[in-house]
């Protein structure tokens, strides 16, 4: 654009307009407004380029709105050195049009952030990436790449590349254009091989070509736009070729890729019919063989791997494996459900642009960069837990170990194999992987089918030079579909690009964004929000040992972030923390995740005296502008209360140590499955959130279950989650409340009986125990006895034992049964007695359904039906008619006859009043009575007593002793009676 001569005109015009008439002076406001009127303004500032200080850059720290569409990721301007001895190809986008998918686009509004294209290409080694232009039905692509022709080794360095040179240059330009939304997800919107070569027939060195991009995946055959390209030649050529050898050429080289393709198919079909020959349960297995691309092109698996150096961006194999697991995981979109997985293989570049992919795409990146550090890496093809499909790297060590990296999470396992025949008491070594079963593994150069009796990792030998035991592919069958450098379908592989993103300013962007929007959610809880500088600066150590211990394993630093913490809280004070791991640097979208966390939310949301909050980010760069960012929320308080959370907790630590209660160190108490997920659920809280990768949710493989729709309970934090438990028991989510307090209330009166339970053999205990004490000395020398006769007892049953070791014994088949952990009924509720039977199907019910619906008989309550039963039996006699026999009598208890003969009156004797008057007057004395008594006593009647000094005797009736029955006599005497009346 001539400014100046544009400028000069306009002076001269406005001159001529305004000065002639009235020959007035024309002030510097009048050419100014003149020059806006015409956009001469605006065309100069258009044209200018502003280059900010790199000092001020730094000193700034939150970005400022931009009032239009503002490129968030500049490309890097650099000054290209062109070698005039070399050939170039200048490609220029020149807009796109057809976009038909983004027809009810609005234009975007000065300032405001809309979703944009971005164009990547790939030629021999060099890799360009367009600007950002806003998503349109005719997107504005205005870019131009200058590619250079004449690369490494190809041709004579001295010599510039002519046109027959350049004809047999095969490669082709690959195109991929990806769309960022809003949010920053990038998608992948179409891959397109371009050829390039038609412009040696150009007379002028110029050509305008129309490309139609294809979609990916199941649209692959669908047209999602054309972009208009120019090709121009620097320097121009001297001598063009004539298009009918141009187009002879690209016949020759379609007709020999097809026919290697062609032969390598061939071969295929004939390795697998021998693969199946050997064993017909192979069909089921995964050995994969071909694979189709994001373009639908099916491709052979060997030909996605291929030995990538990174050069100086990646400095070890972990390192590699941890560039690899913070790139997006993404599966393949599938139009219509169905609950399958989609088939689509990314190229390299295709790859490495969206920034996502699947598990196949990590695998294979990862494989060649294991195979770029010089490790004898394979890519594995199998399944992991309920036979979900899934690709992972194993590498070989010279010594024979067996390493799997599992591409996803960047974890490593050593392999270990099982040996089924080994007896029982060997110990075995326990699997910690979650891979299932591998049904394949190739590389660059090799392809293996496992062909061992099972396919289970964990039985699997990897003894690649044994063909019993993997069935290897002919190496120059793979060469000849994948040739090093020839005329090939495959796709080049592209050099890795380092990180555009400068980790300081983007932590320091997301950490304020994080605490705006802390601030902004405590204020909505009538909360105040006061952050610590200091304690924020302390959390640094932390972040970086997590994403030091994820890249190489090793876990360093603890003790110097632990001890700084504890100078910085002060005594009686409290400390939380809680770290994150995410793959992306959107904050709102990050905070939103990091409220999901119950932990999280608690320290977010704490309440308490002297509440001091801290946010720390820290972002890891690494190849191709992927990140790792940690983000750590902490806070320090003075007092808080007990929350929910931490009581569930506590109550499973206790009930885990009471049922170790009474067992050693070295024993462990066998529980139930239900038992030990309960508890598992109630104290795993701080493993389930705290290391919660939002990037990729299926750390260590054993949580990546999206086919299963049952909703689980990984932890137990409140109420609500207890009622997920007992909802999943029952067949309405309605009856949860009722059975929980029905299942409390049997536990309640289980352990009142228990403790009563417990009370009476305590109280037994100690009465034996003192029956004991007391009974010692006694039993010292029976209890010598026994222990002899105990010693003979056993010396005579060892023995016997011996005897029918060496002699041998025949023993009794044992028929296998399931180890039910809980045998005895009484152990278990109602209801787990009655689930236990519906598992064990026991008992055979009649069907109920008639036709498809309820009988009448059946609808009815088991009120209705008894009152039906009562109403179709006879009907009943009255009460009042009955007759009764007559009750017998009832035999009289002794109480009764003692209380009769007490009750009846004695008949007595008459006497005389001679008697009487003679008893008044003789007075007899003590002794003389006694002895009176006596004497009538021994001799039980009356006796004549006579005076020594020869007196008449005079005869004197004496009184008798009767002597009362006692109640043995009374019962013996009516069992005489009795017997009597029966002899009678």
């Amino acid at each position: 654009m001539d400014v100046h001569g544009r400028i000069r005109e306009v002076l001269a015009e406005t001159i001529r307009e305004e000065l002639a008439p009235e020959h007035q002076q024309l002030s510097t406001e009048d050419l100014i407004k003149a020059l806006r009127q015409r956009g001469i303004i605006d065309d100069v500032m258009k044209e200018l380029k502003f280059v900010t200080d790199v000092k001020e850059t730094e000193r700034t720290l939150a970005p400022k709105p931009s009032t239009h569409f503002v490129d968030r990721e500049p490309p890097v301007l650099k000054k290209t050195n062109i070698d005039p001895t070399r050939r170039y190809l200048y490609l220029q986008v020149l807009g796109g049009k057809a976009f038909l998918d983004h027809l009810q686009e609005p234009e975007p509004l000065p300032g405001q952030i809309c979703s944009t294209f971005t164009l990547c290409l790939y030629f021999r080694n060099q890799r360009f990436r367009s600007k950002p232009v806003p998503c349109a039905c005719e997107p504005d692509f205005q870019d131009g790449f200058l590619l250079e022709i004449h690369k490494d080794s190809l041709g004579d360095a001295s010599k510039m590349a002519d046109a027959t040179t350049m004809l047999s240059i095969c490669d082709p330009v690959h195109m991929v254009l990806i769309k960022t939304d809003t949010f920053g997800e990038t998608t992948l919107v179409a891959s397109y091989f371009l050829e390039w070569r038609s412009i040696l027939a150009a007379e002028n060195g110029i050509t305008n070509v129309a490309v139609e991009l294809l979609g990916v995946g199941t649209e692959s055959k669908v047209s999602v736009g054309v972009l208009n390209i120019r090709l121009e030649m620097y320097p121009h050529l001297n001598k063009t070729l004539s298009s009918e050898i141009i187009s002879t050429q690209f016949t020759l080289e379609r007709q020999k890729t097809a026919e290697r393709e062609r032969l390598f198919l061939v071969y295929a079909k004939q390795w697998w019919r021998e693969y199946l020959q050997i064993r017909p349960t192979h069909n089921t297995r995964l050995v994969k063989i071909f694979a189709q691309d994001e373009n639908g092109v099916n491709r052979p698996v060997c030909s996605y791997v291929r030995p990538l150096r990174a050069g100086r961006l990646l400095d070890t194999p972990r390192q590699a494996a941890r560039f690899v697991s913070v790139l997006g995981h993404e599966r393949a979109a599938l139009i219509g459900g169905g609950g399958g997985k989609q088939e689509q293989w990314c190229t390299l570049l295709a790859f490495l642009c969206a920034s996502k992919g699947d598990c196949e795409d990590h695998a294979n990146l990862l494989c060649s960069l294991l195979l770029g550090f010089g490790l004898e890496a394979f890519v594995c093809v199998g399944t992991k837990a309920k036979g979900v499909p899934h690709t992972w790297v194993m590498t070989c060590g010279s010594d024979g170990t067996i390493t799997f990296w599992e591409s996803l999470t960047g974890h490593r396992y050593i392999h270990r194999p099982i040996n089924p025949d080994d007896p029982p008491l060997v110990e075995q070594p326990k699997p910690l992987y979650p891979y299932r079963t591998i049904g394949c593994i190739f590389n660059h150069q090799k392809f293996f089918g496992n062909c061992q009796p099972s396919d289970a990792v964990e039985l699997c030998v990897f003894d690649l030079h044994d063909e019993s035991k993997w069935k290897p592919m002919s190496g120059e069958a793979i060469k000849s579909i994948c040739p090093p450098g020839g005329t090939s379908s495959v796709p080049p592989f592209p050099p890795l690009c380092a990180s555009t993103i400068d980790a300081a300013v983007t932590s320091n962007e997301i950490e304020l964004q994080l605490r705006i929007l802390v601030s902004e959610y405590r204020k909505d809880l009538d909360l105040s929000t006061v952050w610590d500088d200091h304690l924020s600066y302390l959390l640094s150590p932390a972040l970086a040992a997590y994403e030091l211990e994820r890249t190489t394993g090793v876990s360093a630093g603890n003790e110097e972030f632990q001890d700084s913490v504890r100078r910085a809280v002060p005594d009686g004070h409290t400390f939380k923390g809680f770290p994150i791991h995410f793959v992306h640097r959107n904050a709102r979208r990050a905070f939103a995740t990091c409220l999901r966390s119950p932990f999280c939310e608690e320290i977010i949301c704490c309440r308490g005296d002297q509440v001091r909050l801290a946010v720390r980010v820290r972002v890891f760069t690494y190849p191709e502008s992927a990140c790792a960012v940690w983000i750590m929320f902490a806070y320090k308080s003075g007092r808080l209360h007990c929350t929910e959370m931490e009581v569930i907790e506590s109550l499973g630590i206790i009930i885990y140590k009471a049922l170790d209660y009474g067992l050693k160190e070295n024993e462990e108490r066998e529980l139930s499955p239900p038992l030990e997920q309960l508890i598992d659920c109630m104290t795993n809280a701080t493993e389930t959130d705290g290391s919660r990768d939002e990037g990729y949710d299926a750390l260590d493989e054993g949580v990546e279950d999206d086919d299963d729709d049952k909703e689980e309970v990984e932890a137990i934090h409140s109420y609500k989650d207890v009622m997920k438990l007992c909802a999943a028991h029952l067949p309405t989510r309605s009856e949860a409340p009722n059975h929980y307090q029905a299942v409390c209330r049997a536990l309640f009166a289980e352990t009142m009986e228990l403790y009563t339970f417990l009370a009476k053999i305590k109280s037994a205990k100690e009465n034996l125990k003192k029956i004991q004490e007391m009974d010692k000395e006694a039993s010292d020398e029976s209890s010598t006895d026994l222990d002899e006769l105990k010693n003979a007892d056993w010396a005579r049953f060892w023995v016997q034992v011996m005897r029918d070791l060496r002699n041998g014994v025949k023993l009794k088949k044992v028929q296998e049964r399931q180890y039910n952990p809980l045998p005895i009924e009484y152990q278990l509720t109602p209801y787990e007695m009655l689930m236990d039977d519906i598992r064990s199907k026991r008992y055979t019910l009649r069907k109920v359904m008639v036709n498809g619906d309820i009988p009448p008989r059946l609808k009815k309550s088991a009120h209705e039906i008894i009152l039906d039963f009562i109403r179709s039996r006879p009907p009943l006699n009255p009460a009042s008619a009955r007759k009764l026999k007559p009750t017998p009598p009832r035999p009289r208890s002794l109480h009764e006859r003692i209380l009769e003969e007490i009750r009846a009156e004695r008949k007595l004797r008459p006497v005389s009043p001679d008697e009487i008057r003679r008893s008044r007057l003789d007075v007899p004395t003590p002794e003389a009575g006694r002895k009176l008594v006596d004497a009538s006593v021994v001799n039980g009647g009356p006796a004549a007593q006579g005076k020594q000094n020869g007196a008449t005797q005079v005869t004197v009736q004496r009184k008798r002793l009767l002597k009362a029955p006692t109640l043995a006599e009374l019962d013996s005497s009516d069992s005489e009676e009795e017997l009597g009346q029966i002899n009678k």
